[in-house]
């Protein structure tokens, strides 16, 4: 594959990004990243002590968290759907043919680069690693098992990001150093490879460090709660295979059926929820205060100052960082915002103007959130009505579209007309960090998967309802008296409370690099999605869309011609469209 051969180039030029971490890896408090000369290091004299074990693994995180694999990360699990879409005059052909369903083999959104290099990192971690506690008395067999769980679980993580986008992807589980040693890859069927996936996820839940308090150490490396976030996640997608492949396609047989895979699915949720649990009484809870449920963080201040759009939770989640909701961040500070930060900012812009991509239509708000669901006001930068029947801008600069906030704004609003500010990262100190899971997804993944089922009971549907209820309420403006408030008697039948909840997934956790990706499992299921396209508003007409993705293939990217080229072993998407023109197949 191209990016062996790309990270082959790494090594034959000697030179190394390694990253000297704090915390599990150093005891020092400053984080710094060094390029070693290429004078100094040869391949046979790298692996001789901890630190340098350290580093590539840290490597691994960074990589994972550029710039490209951000953006990618956006592109892929956004674009597509209905949240999101390119903005109006875009010149960028590439952006625009992902968004209108045509699946081009040149399309330079279907590189897979960043993943596989971080693969690789994982790789030569988990291959040479264990040779240096022969050489340094320091690094002993429990550092390195921590270090096989965190690379095992990352190399997991990375596979089923590529899963989801590519469906059919090569597996790489060697470590590759030299042109001799590039192998070529054959794609794995979907079910066998998300098989290997939860091997690894198995293992490094016995290996990786207890989860703890919300600190940039515990919430950015892989610990026992992220590794039980992505397994659950993993069972889902395993749960919508299995019956694509037993009710539509036929052509493989599932070592599980649906409702099993989703079985598991709760129990590794639950696992989440009683840690996060846990950890709250024991670090968080004061008898002192309200408690709420499910330990929720919940929307302070005065009604009034909510009234305006404020919002002290999106503050704590996306203002800052490392909430006590958080489970794994990839973490983005000054050391290195310009590698990881800017991806984000290059899809949602930076300093409260738009960068890349918007809100696709200005109903789409009003349709999907009731008018004091705070998230309509905390997650974009959009127009508001003025007790004057006037409208202006919740940012510091007045947009001609509705753009994404989430991520970007660091503050909301808590006034209107002139006086409305909110504060918003600068493009050259862009320092969120990107949420790969959190607590209010997991409740969400929890309470899909119970009603996913064939069958589910009253005691079920009512859980996945007051966890949904939860979720929903704590962002209403005056939780003591919600307008159009959520009632359990309106959502008793199984498929209603599925929706409700699949509905709340959109309200909660847009923008984050899920909305795409849940309605490719649904669509795997069989499921109407065309919902999602017909909303865009890309002057392509629904019948159009809907021939575009009349077949399972269209949902998934496009492998890189280049790719193809330099592994004659890959096969394309059958919906590619070549970049010669030729119709796009379907089968």
């Amino acid at each position: 594959m191209i990016i062996m051969k790309r990270i082959n180039k790494l090594y034959k030029k000697l030179v190394f990004a390694i990253v000297f971490i704090s915390g599990i890896f150093f005891t020092s408090c400053t984080d710094y990243l060094t390029i070693i000369p290429p004078s100094v290091v040869v391949h046979e004299d790298f692996w001789k002590n901890e630190a340098e074990v350290n580093g590539m693994a840290a490597t691994a995180y960074l990589t994972l968290s550029n710039s490209n694999a951000l953006r990618n990360a956006i592109f892929w699990g956004e674009t597509r759907a209905e949240t999101v879409d390119y903005p109006a005059g875009s010149s960028n052909d590439h952006q625009k043919y992902i968004t209108e369903g045509l699946l081009y083999d040149d399309n330079g959104y279907a590189s897979w680069t960043e993943y596989y290099s971080a693969i690789n990192y994982c790789n030569l971690v988990l291959e040479y690693g264990p040779l240096v506690m022969e050489q340094d008395p320091n690094f002993s067999e429990g550092d390195m098992q921590v270090l096989e769980g965190q690379m095992k679980a990352l190399r997991a993580y990375a596979h089923f990001v590529l899963l989801r986008a590519f469906c059919n992807i090569p597996l790489a589980t060697k470590a590759v150093i030299n042109d001799a040693e590039i192998p070529e890859y054959r794609q794995a069927h979907p079910m066998e490879a998300l098989k290997v996936i939860y091997a690894d996820l198995e293992d490094a839940s016995t290996k990786v460090l207890l989860s703890g308090i919300n600190t940039p150490q515990n919430l950015g490396y892989v610990t026992t709660n992220a590794v039980y976030a992505l397994m659950a996640d993993v069972n889902m997608w395993q749960a919508a295979f299995a019956k694509y492949y037993v009710e539509i396609d036929g052509t493989y047989t599932p070592e599980h059926t649906a409702d099993e895979y989703y079985d598991m699915a709760v129990e590794n949720c639950q696992k989440v929820l009683d840690s996060m649990d846990k950890i709250h009484n024991e670090f968080y809870f004061n008898k002192n205060e309200k408690s709420y449920a499910y330990n929720l963080l919940q929307n302070t201040g005065e009604v009034e100052d909510r009234e305006k759009g404020y919002s002290s939770v999106y503050e704590t989640i996306f203002g800052g960082k490392n909430s006590r909701e958080s489970i794994f961040e990839f973490q983005i500070d000054d050391s290195n915002y310009s590698k990881g930060g800017n991806g984000i900012a290059a899809a949602y812009g930076a300093g409260g103007n738009n960068g890349g991509m918007y809100v696709v239509q200005e109903n789409w708000l009003s349709e999907i959130y009731e008018d004091d669901d705070l998230r309509q006001y905390a997650f974009t930068t959009k127009y508001v009505p003025n007790p004057d029947g006037s409208s202006s801008d919740t940012g510091t600069n007045a947009p001609v579209e509705t753009f994404v906030a989430k991520y970007t704004a660091k503050s909301t609003a808590t006034s209107y007309g002139a006086s409305a500010t909110r504060t918003y990262r600068a493009n050259d100190s862009y320092d969120a960090n990107w949420i790969v899971y959190r607590k209010t997804d997991i409740m969400l993944m929890k309470a899909e998967a119970l009603l996913s089922r064939s069958v589910a009971s009253e005691d079920e549907i009512k859980e996945a309802f007051n966890m949904t209820e939860a979720i929903n309420k704590r962002w209403r403006m005056d939780t003591t008296d919600i307008d159009n408030e959520l009632k359990y008697n309106d959502y008793v039948e199984q498929r209603k409370c599925l929706e409700l909840v699949r509905d709340e997934r959109v309200r909660e956790l847009c923008f984050e690099g899920r909305r795409w990706f849940d309605i490719v499992r649904m669509a795997l299921q069989g499921e109407d999605t065309s919902f999602s396209y017909k909303k865009k508003r890309h002057g392509v007409d629904d019948e159009e869309m809907l021939r575009r993705y009349n077949h399972i293939s269209a949902y998934f990217m496009p492998i890189a011609k280049n790719e193809i080229r330099f592994n004659p072993l890959l096969e394309q998407n059958k919906s590619c469209k070549s970049s010669d023109n030729s119709e796009i197949e379907q089968n």
